[in-house]
């Protein structure tokens, strides 16, 4: 449940600078709350990294690694409080430099990269991850706060209803030609991912064979049915976040890598290195058709997958 500890509050402050958009007050409000969230994170940093016994609780290098990825959570995104930064990114990407509600999107997915890159950089991630375990309920109540926040940073409610929200998102309605080319390219993201882990093999890594057995550890070991609700809730829920609501406003390829950082709990660049390329590939569909063909194609990309090594 400590996903809920970033997510509600992050829900909230979206929701707060979806009215803000027409409201000068509320924007005022949202962008002392990041700053707040910041020397929030910046202290709880220091003192992760200043108190001796945690050492033992923790180990020194976790400790480190932590304290070190709180301050520079802290302190990275707020490069993205200044206009004039998200005036220059505006050439890149599809932002408005006067909207906080963008500077807020901006502000959290910045504050994601670095957790994730000074974790991977200072931390050894696949120990960490031994001591954790994720039960059915966990994995259904982060599917449902990765799509709470892309409804809500959409405005729904606030902005727009059920129907203009769906719309903004890229939720429809699928044809059966958009079917056949998710089903498709799903399996070319298989058959890619098998070239790969052949390859890797023969070249003694076996990095996504430890990617593999890293997941079944967290997941507590897997089953037809964990793979079905695990498949399901990260297909839908992560792309209402990532390619329904990010993506339009950051572009294919800045949300690729957001999408790729996020997955942390993967212990391999190779692994996360195919993450990123399958974000890419899903970005494309989200472009070409919507964000339902991505749905189909994510969801069939993990699920058979997991599938598989529910017979391990």
């Amino acid at each position: 449940m400590m996903e809920s500890l970033f997510f509600l509050p992050l829900v909230g402050m979206v929701i707060l600078a979806n009215y803000a958009e027409r409201n000068r007050e509320a924007k005022a409000i949202v962008t002392v709350l990041m700053l707040l969230s910041s020397v929030l994170l910046i202290s709880l940093g220091l003192a992760v990294l200043l108190e001796g016994s945690l050492s033992e609780l923790m180990g020194a290098g976790v400790q480190t690694g932590f304290g070190l990825a709180y301050v520079m959570t802290g302190a990275v995104p707020l490069i993205v409080l200044l206009k004039g930064a998200r005036s220059r990114l505006s050439r890149y990407i599809n932002i408005n430099p006067d909207s906080v509600l963008h500077a807020l999107a901006l502000y959290a997915s910045l504050g994601l990269i670095t957790f994730s890159v000074t974790l991977m950089l200072t931390v050894e991630v696949t120990m960490l991850l031994e001591s954790l375990e994720l039960d059915m309920v966990s994995i259904v109540v982060s599917g449902a706060l990765y799509a709470l926040l892309g409804f809500a940073g959409v405005g729904l409610f606030v902005r727009r209803n059920l129907r203009q929200s769906l719309k903004r998102l890229g939720i429809a309605k699928p044809s059966v030609k958009e079917i056949v080319y998710a089903i498709g390219v799903s399996f070319l993201l298989l058959a890619v991912v098998a070239i790969i882990s052949v390859i890797s093999v023969a070249l003694g890594l076996e990095e996504l064979g430890e990617s593999d057995q890293s997941m079944v550890r967290l997941l507590g070991g897997i089953t037809p049915f964990i793979a079905l609700v695990v498949s399901l809730g990260a297909g839908i829920s992560e792309e209402i976040l990532f390619r329904g609501a990010l993506q339009p406003r950051l572009g294919i390829v800045f949300t690729a890598f957001i999408f790729a950082v996020a997955h942390v709990q993967y212990p391999s660049m190779v692994a996360l290195s195919m993450v990123f390329a399958a974000g890419l590939v899903l970005g494309w569909e989200r472009r070409v058709f919507n964000t339902t063909a991505a749905m189909i194609t994510h969801f069939l990309f993990n699920f058979i997958q997991l599938f598989a090594l529910s017979f391990v």
